[in-house]
């Protein structure tokens, strides 16, 4: 049986990655610690935020996570207390960021666990880096081609606001003016460019979509038709959930991805 606890300290850290300041948060055992609990691995685990919005929302499943495994949060650049590039980056290249940035920590082959915009970052990261990567999470991908423009979507992500924790509202509302409208616009652009797509067929990594039912942003009909485009993957609906699932619908979320990344582990036992 799994111990369980109110959660686990959080430790922060800055680091550089070439010309950025990236600053994470990161839970669970120290590099020291034991490389097994009851018999499973530790595995890390990299969660990855959506537009716009810190890594700040992520801290409650962050905590969560870490009862079992090394957890690590960062902030992408130009969010939260990161620092901004000397220009905009595509999703290519923040891909490319992310996997300079877990050898940099010290980050192994990891569970990327990605959140709405995130979610592209993720794909991508395992599509080009597959060596990195255990497995892929990715919960409310987004943008949704199905819900219109940046306009309308704008106007969805509104909406969802008085669906979500009130946490959640607050920390979208302290985060989103450091970015601004137009770097907003400039992100959701950058995620619909037709060249920057990920090779989702590449992604041979097994695969988990996780669905909000209450999304306005994310429909299941998207999530569904994505799911096709992996070798290896596995949808998951959370029927009372909103688009700011990691914090919004904690517990069955962290529930849901705590199961797939047992099951990962269990897959890099020795036989």
């Amino acid at each position: 049986m799994r111990r369980r606890s109110e959660g686990q300290p959080t430790r922060r850290r800055r680091d550089r990655v070439h010309d950025v300041e990236v600053a994470s948060i990161v839970a669970g055992p120290d590099d020291g610690d034991a490389a097994t609990r009851g018999g499973a691995p530790v595995l890390d685990v990299v969660l990855v935020h959506g537009l716009g919005v810190s890594n700040r929302y992520l801290v409650p499943s962050l905590r969560a996570f870490a009862r079992d495994h090394r957890v690590f949060a960062p902030d992408l650049p130009g969010v939260g207390r990161s620092s901004k590039p000397s220009r905009d980056l595509s999703m290519v290249e923040l891909a490319d960021g992310l996997r300079d940035w877990m050898d940099v920590v010290g980050v192994g082959p990891a569970v990327l666990v990605g959140h709405s915009l995130g979610c592209q970052v993720v794909a991508q990261l395992a599509a080009r880096h597959p060596e990195r990567v255990l497995g892929v999470v990715l919960t409310c991908p987004a943008p949704d081609p199905g819900r219109g423009s940046a306009l309308e979507q704008g106007w969805r992500l509104l909406r969802d606001g008085f669906r979500e924790r009130p946490a959640m509202a607050l920390i979208a509302a302290t985060d989103y003016p450091r970015v601004g409208v137009g770097g907003m616009l400039r992100g959701l652009r950058a995620a619909a460019r037709r060249r920057d797509q990920p090779n989702l067929q590449a992604v041979d990594q097994p695969t988990l979509l996780i669905h909000g039912g209450r999304d306005p942003l994310v429909s299941a009909s998207w999530v569904e038709a994505l799911a096709g485009r992996f070798p290896d993957a596995s949808v998951v609906t959370l029927p009372d959930a909103p688009h700011g699932v990691p914090l919004s619908a904690v517990e069955p979320f962290v529930a849901t991805v705590h199961a797939f990344v047992d099951e990962v582990g269990r897959a890099q036992r020795p036989v």
